[in-house]
């Protein structure tokens, strides 16, 4: 690696020997007496002294080597910082061009930033607020504190004093891009340091630094004792916790200085988690470990509703999880990048619009387990959901930060497997859950190809046989004379009737028939009333029908009246042979018209092509189960139906 030349000396506290690595450091700490000593000229200055550091598990050291793509760089430095939610290190970096950045540690992720060249800055931000940088692009707050630093260790870019409380606030970009606003004391102008997440891998370390014992043991092991009690306690991840439950006392121990510290006695409640901590499961291609269980709840117009929340760790990619419990409906949450959400009133991830379901304040109820944060009772955060069902967005804000999960519903069944929870697969959720996809979904996409076919289907059919003209049964025209040849004396007042009777002709099973009656009336009428019977069984199948031509003037505008041919449809009264019977009628007083009647055989009818149409389209009963499924889903949410307050 090519380096600035090393600066040596002695330190000006107790004589031993020192080195500045980079030429860019103007203090370092002394590695024998915790002096922090300051580049004062050509000389060394002692500055004051620093605290142990408390041991956080990193898989960095002082002296680590690596390398971010073809750049090599080294740790050289280290500050350690405390606030209400932890401890966290903050590595100093020289890389092998000289310069020099930071490298930080969270729950898993790295983050790796170099200071940028002034440019103009909010002078405050709040949690979850977005602005442009200048030629950096968009970024989203992801926190606001104030932490204080409690340790350092090997070179800094500048002196420091233990208890410096610098105000700052980190910065998510999409597609993994970190800044962070040191805003200091306020006094001066704010300055950015800006880089981007990076994998574990990404980092190519090599095997970590032996390093000196540190003042305060991490606790571990399986044989640790409750400071409280005494009682046994097991700490499954202690790298990683900050507040571990003692089961058998249920008092509350903070691990974030080292040995465990009481913080207070917790209420005994009467909700235990239904899955046991330190159960290991496979849940959607990953390996799980409950470590921590919370009992959380809101209170809507009087009503208590509360939910469980089970904190999971991966091993294999060092980071944490959450399976959420409601009324026996399960979702899992991966946390997210608050630069990847965009929201109003309702939030937008990877382009898709998610629905604004819910806004409570969730209040922690209940703590078991080991937390990563300083978790306790009472704690309280604003709380959000977004919902496109089966997934949906949960944001959490409280204590000057935003938190972003990505939740996807996980039936019970498949959880009870994942952890070998057998009770849990016999149980039934209540009511509708706010990412419970509708059970149906997938027939009901069936049955909606299968429908659409059959349509197809039977338009092809109907358009095929509609082209096919039936076949002629019976073809009877009458002209005036005919119909007027009768013997038959009308009595007072009734119309004059002429009695056709077909000759026989065979009938086409139970299929359609038409008949038609047409005629060239002129500002009259005439009708045929009869049926089609069976001569074998009896069965007849009546019809009525009226042919008709009116036209006229009226205030100077012609108007025509056009129904001298009229048809319908009926069905053949079963197979056989078959007569045609009709009474002709025409309008009293007026010649009888020419007529003509007619009976064709239908083998496909409008009515059997009705029929079959609603026969296919009963599965259209399932878009409407599908929307009252959604309003009982709604009926859960404090928004209303559509999402927005009401």
């Amino acid at each position: 690696m090519t380096q600035v030349p090393a600066r040596e000396g002695r330190c000006p506290n107790c004589g031993a020997p020192i080195e500045f690595k980079l030429g860019a450091s103007k203090a370092t700490v002394c590695a024998h007496c915790q002096a922090v000593v300051a580049r004062a000229g050509q000389d060394f200055q002692a500055v004051g002294k620093v605290a142990d550091l408390i041991p956080t598990g990193s898989r960095i050291a002082l002296g680590s080597r690596g390398a971010i793509g073809q750049l090599p760089f080294e740790i050289i430095g280290r500050l350690q910082y405390e606030w209400e939610r932890g401890v966290w290190d903050e590595w100093y970096v020289a890389f092998g061009d000289g310069h020099w950045g930071w490298m930080a540690e969270a729950q898993g992720r790295f983050y790796v930033t170099t200071r940028m060249a002034p440019r103009p800055l909010p002078r405050s931000v709040d949690p979850g607020q977005s602005f442009f940088i200048q030629g950096l692009g968009r970024f989203t707050a992801s926190d606001l504190k104030r932490p204080r630093i409690v340790g350092a260790q090997g070179e800094l870019p500048d002196p420091v004093t233990l208890g410096e409380t610098p105000l700052t606030a980190d910065l998510e970009s999409e597609k993994g891009g970190f800044a962070t606003i040191d805003f200091g004391d306020g006094s001066e102008e704010p300055v950015l340091y800006a880089g981007r997440e990076l994998s574990f891998e990404a980092l190519h370390l090599a095997d970590r630094p032996e390093q000196p014992p540190a003042g305060k043991p991490a606790p571990r092991g399986e044989k640790l004792a409750c400071p409280n009690c005494g009682a046994p306690l097991t700490v499954r991840l202690p790298e990683q916790s900050v507040r571990v439950v003692c089961e058998s006392c249920n008092h509350l121990l903070d691990t974030s200085q080292g040995a465990f510290r009481v913080i207070g006695a917790l209420e005994r409640g009467k909700k235990e988690p239904r899955i046991p901590l330190g159960s290991s499961g496979q849940l959607r291609g990953r390996q799980l470990l409950v470590v921590g269980w919370m009992l959380r709840s809101c209170t809507v117009d009087g009503v208590r509703y509360p939910w469980a929340e089970y904190l999971l760790w991966e091993e294999k990619r060092q980071s944490f999880a959450w399976l959420v419990e409601t009324d026996g409906h399960w979702e899992l949450g991966l946390v997210l990048s608050v630069a990847e959400v965009h929201a109003a009133d309702d939030a937008e991830y990877q382009r898709r619009r998610f629905r604004h379901f819910s806004s409570v304040t969730g209040k922690v109820e209940q703590v078991l387990g080991e937390f990563y944060w300083a978790v306790q009772a009472g704690d309280q955060v604003q709380c959000d959901v977004y919902i496109r069902p089966p997934e949906g967005l949960s944001r959490e804000l409280g204590d000057g930060e935003v938190n972003w999960t990505h939740l996807d519903h996980v039936d019970h069944t498949e959880v009870a497997r994942a952890f070998d929870r057998p009770g849990l697969m016999q149980e039934r959720p209540q009511g509708v859950g706010e990412l419970q996809p509708w059970p149906h979904a997938a027939t009901w996409k069936t049955m909606r190809r299968w429908m659409v076919g059959g349509w197809l289907a039977l338009i092809a059919l109907l358009v095929v046989f509609a082209a096919r003209p039936g076949r002629v049964l019976v073809d009877q025209s009458l002209t005036p004379d005919e119909l007027l040849a009768d013997d038959w004396e009308p009595t007072q007042g009734t119309d004059r009737v002429h009695a056709f009777l077909s000759s026989e002709f065979d009938l086409p099973g139970r299929s359609a028939l038409r008949v038609g009656l047409s005629s060239d009336a002129v500002n009259t009428w005439a009708s045929a009333e009869g049926a089609v019977i069976n001569d074998a069984t009896g069965e007849a199948a009546p019809f009525g029908l009226e042919s008709s031509f009116y036209t006229g003037v009226d205030e100077g505008e012609r108007w025509t009246e056009d129904q001298r041919n009229a048809w319908t449809t009926l069905g053949a009264p079963g197979p056989g042979t078959g007569i045609l019977r009709a009474d002709i009628q025409w309008e009293q007083g007026h010649t009888p018209p020419n007529v003509r009647l007619q009976l064709r055989g239908e083998s496909f009818s409008i009515w059997q092509f009705l029929g079959g149409l609603l026969l296919l389209s009963w599965p259209l009963i399932y878009p409407l189960r599908a929307a009252a499924f959604e309003r009982e889903r709604w009926e859960n949410s404090n928004l209303g139906s559509s999402g927005k307050g009401d």
